[in-house]
């Protein structure tokens, strides 16, 4: 059995209308955010995807005109997905690009053995511990305190109009999509017939000031049951990283 989506006429159905978009901008420029690769974060989308079991994860921050991915994770197997691709919206290779220490967020010192880096390349947390269910405690590695490379890696860049992010931002709560194409909203979007993509799983980045930074998020390329557990897990990773964001904003 085919599946073959209608497109939507214009933007009306893949992007909604984000009124908080100048708003989070500033905000998001206040905070040295959205235009810079995050090592940091690197690592902290690299755990989230082991603890969702997922192919792909991001921290994304949503501007008003494109998404940036301060970080992500692809596993290499992921990176190339065989769909075609639009120049502005290559899904993010991070082979080159993640981060291979991890950070205790306490102490800024790196916790990875050479062995633990040897294994940061097949996806492994590095200097990650935790649990994704329900209340448990997930501990970070994030340093959000250290600066930012200047360089962008390849692959950080989509338009809003790509992907499920703009719809978290502007809902303000996370969005469990456990495969896209059972919901007519979101099939005819874009990341769906030219990457492939078939679930998401993602949770709005809110600080302190009521503004929805960006996002976290996992995808797939195949439809998965995230259930209440994978719904806790992102939850409880936004929440952790808003936190290392806020330290990060009184060190300023």
């Amino acid at each position: 059995m085919s599946y073959d989506p209608s497109r939507p006429a214009g933007r009306l159905l893949l992007t909604p209308e984000d009124k908080e978009a100048p708003a989070r901008t500033c905000r998001l420029r206040v905070l040295g955010l959205g235009e810079r690769a995050e090592p940091a974060l690197d690592a902290f989308a690299r755990r989230l995807a082991e603890l969702a079991g997922a192919p792909y994860a991001m921290v994304n921050f949503v501007g008003e005109e494109r998404q940036f991915f301060a970080g992500l994770h692809a596993q290499p197997r992921h990176a190339q997905p065989p769909h075609s691709r639009a120049p502005h919206a290559r899904l993010p290779d991070t082979r080159h690009d993640a981060l291979d220490t991890g950070i205790d967020i306490s102490t800024g010192i790196s916790t990875n053995t050479s062995s633990d880096r040897a294994g940061a390349g097949a996806g492994a947390g590095a200097g990650a511990s935790g649990r994704g269910r329900g209340g448990d405690t997930i501990r970070g590695d994030a340093d959000l305190s250290r600066p930012a490379p200047s360089s962008i890696g390849p692959g950080r860049h989509m338009a809003r109009d790509y992907g499920f992010c703009p719809h978290v931002v502007v809902r303000r709560k996370a969005l469990v999509l456990e495969d896209v194409r059972d919901y007519p909203r979101f099939a005819g979007n874009p990341v769906v017939d030219e990457y492939g993509i078939r679930s998401y799983l993602g949770a709005p980045l809110l600080d302190r000031t009521g503004i929805a930074l960006g996002t976290v998020c996992v995808t797939d390329v195949e439809p998965r049951p995230w259930g209440r557990s994978g719904l806790d897990t992102i939850k409880a990773m936004a929440a952790e990283l808003i936190g290392q964001i806020e330290l990060r904003e009184g060190g300023l």
